[in-house]
C-alpha cells in the first residue's frame, strides 16, 4: 500500500512540474539584437518588445515586472541547447524594463560562430505557441542581416500532453508492480 501511495504521489508532482509554464503569463513577443551581429568579447544589447496579439500589431505593457531574470539563456556554438536547462557553459541574459512595451538586456558573447538563445530555459516541457525559442545568432560572422525572430521560429519541446503520458505510464506501471509483488508475498505465504 505504501509503494502505491508513493506512486501516486510520485505521478501529481510529475503533473505539477509539467504543468504549463509562466510563458502563459508573459506577453507575446519579439527578440532583436543590437547589432544585428554582435562581436565576440563586445557587450550587445537584446531588445525585447511585448505584444498583445500573437500577430503582434498591438504593443502592450507587462505589467508588474521591471525585470525578468534568466528570460534567455545563451548557448554557445556546438554545446546541446536544451529545455529545461542549467545553462551549463552558456550565458544567462536577464532583461529589465526600458520602455513600457520593451525590455533590454545586456550579453556578451565570449567567442564567434553560431550561438543559440533559449527563452524561459528554465521552464519544464514546450513554451506554448506564440513565443521565439531556438534563436540562431551569428557572432563575429560577417554578411549576414539582423536577428529578428517571431512565431516562426518557435520549435516546440515535448507537448504536457506527451509529458502527462509519460507520468501515467509511470503510474501504471507502478500500479502493476505494486499488484504483482502482493500477488508473489501471497503465493509464498501458506
Amino acid at each position: 500500500m505504501r509503494r502505491l501511495g508513493l506512486a501516486l504521489v510520485c505521478g501529481l508532482l510529475a503533473a505539477l512540474v509539467v504543468a504549463q509554464p509562466a510563458a502563459a503569463k508573459v506577453p507575446y513577443f519579439t527578440v532583436e539584437l543590437q547589432p544585428a551581429v554582435p562581436v565576440p568579447g563586445a557587450a550587445a544589447t537584446v531588445v525585447v518588445r511585448t505584444f498583445a496579439d500573437s500577430a503582434r500589431t498591438v504593443p502592450t505593457e507587462f505589467a508588474g515586472l521591471t525585470t525578468f531574470p534568466r528570460l534567455f539563456c545563451a548557448y554557445p556554438p556546438g554545446a546541446k541547447a536544451t529545455r529545461p536547462g542549467s545553462c551549463t557553459g552558456g550565458v544567462w541574459i536577464d532583461v529589465q524594463r526600458s520602455a513600457a512595451d520593451t525590455l533590454t538586456g545586456m550579453v556578451v558573447f565570449p567567442s564567434a560562430g553560431t550561438w543559440t538563445l533559449i527563452s524561459f530555459p528554465e521552464v519544464v516541457g514546450a513554451i506554448g505557441p506564440g513565443y521565439p525559442d531556438r534563436i540562431s545568432v551569428p557572432v563575429g560572422v560577417r554578411g549576414l542581416r539582423a536577428v529578428h525572430h517571431t512565431i516562426g521560429h518557435n520549435i516546440p519541446g515535448p507537448s504536457a500532453l506527451v509529458m502527462f503520458v509519460a507520468v501515467g505510464s509511470f503510474v501504471v506501471l507502478a500500479v502493476a508492480g505494486v499488484a504483482s509483488n502482493r500477488r508473489r508475498t501471497a503465493e509464498k505465504t501458506p
